[in-house]
Order: C-alpha cells, then structure tokens, then sequence
C-alpha cells in the first residue's frame, strides 16, 4: 500500500517586501512518503473492505480461501511425515528380515558341518545389525567439529 500526503505549500518572502520592492519568493513543498508492508496468509484488513466494496462477499472468499489453502498445506505436511515415516520403517524391517534369512541359512549350514561358513552367516549378519543400531542410537553433533590445521614448516 502506499499513500502520499502533501503538507502544502509555504511561500517565504524576504523582508523586502515591507520596502515596497517586488522580493523574490521561494516555493518550498514537503511531500511524505509512507510505505506499508503487510505479509501474511489473509490479506490486510483495508484489501478485505475494498473487494467487499467491489464483489459482494469478496472479503469472505478471501477468509475463505485462505483457510482452504491452510487446511491443504497442513495436509501435504501430514502426508509427506507420514510417506518418510513410513519409508523408514519399510527400510528397517527390510534390513531386519535379510538379516534373519541370512541367520537362518547360517544356522542351517552349522547343522549340516559346515563350521567355517555357518559362523561367518550366522554372526555376520548379527555383527551389522549391531553396528548400524549403536550407529543410529549415537546423538548427532550439533555442529561439526572443526578441521585441526597442521603446522607449516619455516
């Protein structure tokens, strides 16, 4: 929105004037800028009024918009939380179901003398699933740690 005032004119004249001589006269105008910034989901109360002038009920179907556009993006947020969620949790069953297959068939193989190849399809699997957990159970830094510089030779 912006709107322009003028304070009007002032006329000064020197004290020549009083003399009877014709003084030179100076026009000064001062004009006043104001500039107003609104930002929001519903438009400024003066934008409502004057659709309302303009549509009868514009002012509502600005209320109303707004809501609607409020209500779908909180339901794009909800569905994109929900996808990653679910995303997760696929990945981390996923993980945990090859693991225990890959147990099994170690097990397997342990119950038909293979020693050397049972053991490492047994534990193998077990050893990555106990590494990625203590590996996602660790608090991440809030900031990385910064570079140690080495020292330059003289």
């Amino acid at each position: 929105m912006r709107r322009q005032q003028s304070l009007g004119s002032k006329v000064a004249s020197a004290p020549i004037a009083a003399r009877g001589v014709a003084a030179p006269t100076t026009r000064q105008e001062t004009t006043i800028t104001t500039f107003e910034h609104y930002s929001g989901p519903v438009a400024h109360p003066e934008i409502g009024e004057g659709w309302e002038r303009v549509v009868v009920g514009g002012g509502d179907r600005l209320l109303t918009m707004a809501e609607k556009q409020g209500d779908h993006r909180r339901h794009i947020e909800k569905v994109a939380v929900w996808g990653r969620t679910l995303g997760s949790n696929v990945g981390t069953f996923g993980g945990i179901a090859i693991a225990l297959v890959a147990m099994y068939f170690g097990y397997d193989l342990l119950m038909h003398d293979k020693d050397a190849a049972g053991l490492a399809a047994f534990f193998g699997p077990l050893a990555v699933l106990v590494w990625a957990y203590r590996r996602e159970s660790k608090p991440t830094p809030q900031e990385p740690p910064t570079p140690k510089r080495r020292k330059q030779r003289a």
